[in-house]
């Protein structure tokens, strides 16, 4: 038996589960190829007012090198997801920093501790951070979007750059 589609997208939020996140991709297109769910994707953020001329986008975990959003379009999604209904149960599926997932130690000693809800993504050279804000009673008051390519420095001190301008912003 499977697990529900909410389990399928808590894993694949918390554990980044890369194969959830290709399979959830295709769901959008059952019978079709990868294309035709990548393309009921992009009608689909087209129709929500979103732009997505300038993105590219090959697969359903991003880590194909040819992915290509950008930090608008990813915090135009994010708020535009803040005015669904579904909003809470989106938000549900984030990790919070400090708490868990890959983000359990991200902020853990810091007042920001499960005080923000962010997906990770990374790959060589790239560090990646999204999702929002929270206050005390864990509803959402920004949308946060972080991308860093190209770095030259080790991770441990980049994601250590991130938590400190995050402190200052927050």
């Amino acid at each position: 038996y499977s697990p529900t589609i909410k389990e399928i997208l808590k894993s694949l939020m918390i554990r980044s589960d890369n194969l959830f996140a290709e399979g959830v991709l295709r769901a959008l297109s059952p019978d079709s190829m990868r294309q035709q769910a990548l393309a009921t994707q992009e009608d689909y953020w087209n129709a929500q007012g979103l732009n997505c001329d300038y993105i590219t986008v090959h697969d359903g975990s991003g880590l194909a090198r040819g992915n290509k959003l950008s930090p608008e379009f990813m915090g135009q999604m994010l708020l535009k997801m803040t005015k669904t209904e579904k909003f809470k149960d989106y938000l549900s599926l984030f990790p919070r920093v400090g708490k868990e997932g890959i983000v359990k130690n991200f902020l853990r000693k810091t007042r920001l501790k499960g005080m923000l809800a962010l997906k990770t993504g990374s790959m060589n050279g790239v560090q990646c951070y999204a999702g929002y804000k929270l206050d005390n009673t864990g509803n959402a008051t920004h949308a946060v979007v972080i991308m860093i390519n190209n770095f030259y420095c080790r991770r441990a001190e980049l994601r250590s750059a991130i938590e400190k301008f995050l402190l200052t912003k927050f």
